[in-house]
């Protein structure tokens, strides 16, 4: 089983941690059985937010390799969207605390899936976001600030090594 990092931001302050794939699968599965979710793909580089429609379902397969979004238009078509899962590097969720007009304090999250392609030479680096739509008036406006917040965190992880371990020469290395 995989494990890759996951970034999660809470009004400015961030932490990071070890997530896999049915752990993820099932976040984002929760935020959604939540709201209507708004979801599409977000690249900042490029100045680039595409709307895909309505979360309908996500699928996270690591032995197939792939992720497959479902999604809903407004007029009621569904897309599919495919991508390789082995190119899934980091996950985030964020949360923060937005000021309402009449005084109210709301805790609003959205969701991120980055994935970068396995060559760094030739690779974009695409962030599939989840945001729930009916919370807020302008969710599009929070999910791209949120990643300019907070799209670096965990960034710097590496959960690929295993934790503590003997090397195997150790018991040489004692002396009795």
């Amino acid at each position: 089983m995989r494990i890759f990092p996951h970034g999660n931001v809470v009004n400015f302050q961030s932490s990071v941690r070890e997530m896999t794939a049915p752990e993820l699968e099932t976040l984002i599965k929760r935020a959604m059985e939540q709201g209507s979710m708004i979801t599409g793909c977000l690249n900042l580089e490029q100045s680039e937010l595409v709307v895909y429609g309505q979360a309908i379902a996500i699928q996270l397969d690591e032995q197939s390799d792939q992720v497959i979004l479902t999604t809903q238009t407004d007029d009621g078509t569904r897309h599919s969207i495919e991508t390789v899962f082995s190119d899934l590097s980091i996950s985030h969720e964020m949360h923060f605390d937005i000021e309402e007009s009449e005084g109210k304090t709301l805790r609003y999250t959205v969701y991120y899936l980055t994935f970068t392609g396995d060559s760094a030479a030739t690779s974009t680096e695409k962030t599939w976001f989840f945001a729930n739509s009916e919370t807020i008036a302008q969710p599009l406006d929070c999910v791209v600030e949120f990643w300019r917040q907070g799209g670096e965190a965990g960034r710097d992880a590496d959960f690929s090594t295993s934790g503590c371990g003997i090397p195997p020469s150790f018991g040489k290395s004692i002396k009795r």
